[in-house]
Order: C-alpha cells, then sequence, then structure tokens
C-alpha cells in the first residue's frame, strides 16, 4: 500500500476497547495516514520520552516555515523530575496540572510580537500563526518511529491554553 490511504478507507483506533472501533475520520482525497491516526489521550503512562525524539521533534518545529524566515519561535522545557519540573506545573491551571504531572516533558512555546522590518521594530502579524506551524512540526516526529516510517510509537503532545494568571 501506498504512503497515503483512499478517501474510501477509515483508521482502527487504537485507544477503543478491543481495537475494533474507528475514529470516523474519513479523506476526501489521499493524505499520509498520520492526520487520520491523530488522537489526544486523556493521561499519560508517565514513561520518559527517549532523549532523541525529545530533541528530533524539536529539530524539526526549529525548521517550520515563518512569515519572512523570522522563526518568532522559541521553546523553553522541562522534564519530569528535573529542577525546573515543579515551576513548570505551578504555571498550569488546577486542571490541566492534573494530567500534566505524568507528562515525560512540559514544553512551552512562545513567540516574539514583533518583528524588525527594514530596521524597525514592528508589530508581527503572524507571530501566533507561526508558532503554530512549529507546533505542528514538533507534534508530526512523535507520532511515528521516525520521518520514514508508519509505525506509531504511542507518543504524543497536546496544546494547552489553561494556565494561571501572573
Amino acid at each position: 500500500m501506498s504512503n497515503s490511504i483512499k478517501a474510501t478507507l477509515e483508521t482502527k483506533s487504537l485507544t477503543d476497547q478491543g481495537g475494533e472501533g474507528a475514529f470516523g475520520r474519513k479523506a476526501e482525497y489521499e493524505i499520509n495516514p498520520i492526520f487520520l491516526q491523530r488522537w489526544s489521550p486523556r493521561a499519560f503512562t508517565g514513561e520518559e520520552i527517549p532523549g532523541p525524539v525529545l530533541w528530533g521533534a524539536l529539530e524539526a518545529a526549529r525548521g517550520a516555515p515563518s512569515g519572512s524566515s523570522t522563526q518568532p519561535w522559541r521553546f523553553i522545557y522541562s522534564k519530569r523530575g528535573s529542577a525546573s519540573w515543579e515551576k513548570f506545573l505551578d504555571l498550569l491551571n488546577p486542571n490541566n496540572r492534573r494530567w500534566a504531572e505524568k507528562a515525560s516533558a512540559l514544553i512551552l512555546f512562545i513567540s516574539k510580537k514583533t518583528a524588525s522590518r527594514n530596521g524597525e521594530v514592528v508589530p508581527s502579524k503572524s507571530h501566533s500563526f507561526d508558532a503554530g506551524a512549529a507546533w505542528q512540526n514538533w507534534t508530526a516526529p512523535l507520532s511515528l518511529d521516525s520521518f520514514h516510517s508508519k509505525e506509531r510509537i504511542g507518543l504524543t503532545a497536546i496544546s494547552v491554553s489553561g494556565f494561571e494568571a501572573a
């Protein structure tokens, strides 16, 4: 079978009981299966993310396209068990903290709201869109064994916007 699936196929859920349920996602055109197999877990196992997987995903995010090639994003991370872990958890509201405590790592994607144009600092109209592209690039390698494989390794990323006010 090719690297993409036909519109008539449905992907099977990896988490449904017995593996027999279907997401119900259907593609009208051929696309890579990773887009139909995407899922958002409700809990993490607490397993450590392998270093090469973490760094590879961040490298993919770093190379995402952006307006005027400004790459206005920065990544700040903490791995579970590190000295900064509690500080990162404290940023989250109680509902998000509850599930995030079992995550392997917490990564903040931040974007610069200004850009330099002809030596002048101006508001960036695309900074959040550009950071979203970096986040999408970050998630893709997490769902695959490698960039050239269709095997899932069971890692995932969840975006969170529920933070405590400073």
